[in-house]
């Protein structure tokens, strides 16, 4: 159940993050490309949360309102990314980071939404860290999310 909440949480935040407009300045990782396709951008990740995600977590989009109790069954689960590891995710920075997420329906389609929904995000990494951004305004399928509005709740 710990490890469920983790990996939802590492699921929102990421989403939230690929929605931003890129930061140019330096980059230390290359994954994929944020110049096309949809993203949940995410920024001023701080290099401690950063390492947490380096081991492995999730993140996912829900209808606004879920609650944590919800999200850790996936109740109103939207869209996500449950491999925040992937070579998809683009990583610009040398810290704080700021992060690109593809995001993916439930049957590993590209998710392409619109609205306002919640992300959270559940980080394997030192025990496990799970996080809820605030709401997050998507237009067809891209979303920003600056990482200093997340809540740690757990551990």
């Amino acid at each position: 159940m710990k490890n469920t909440m983790k990996v939802i949480g590492i699921v929102l935040i990421l989403t939230a993050l690929a929605f931003a407009a890129c930061d140019t300045s330096t980059s230390n990782n290359s994954g994929g490309t944020q110049q096309s396709g949809n993203w949940l951008t995410i920024q001023n990740i701080p290099v401690p949360v950063y390492n947490y995600a380096l081991a492995g977590g999730q993140i996912g989009i829900f209808t606004v309102g879920t609650t944590v109790a919800q999200a850790m069954v996936m109740t109103g689960y939207v869209a996500g990314n449950n491999n925040i590891k992937s070579s998809e995710i683009t990583v610009i920075g040398i810290g704080p980071y700021t992060l690109y997420i593809p995001l993916y329906t439930d049957v590993g389609v590209r998710w392409n939404g619109s609205g306002t929904f919640d992300v959270f995000v559940s980080l394997t990494g030192d025990g496990g860290h799970y996080y809820k951004g605030s709401s997050v305004n998507f237009s067809s399928g891209k979303g920003t999310v600056d990482f200093s509005i997340a809540v740690e709740l757990f551990p």
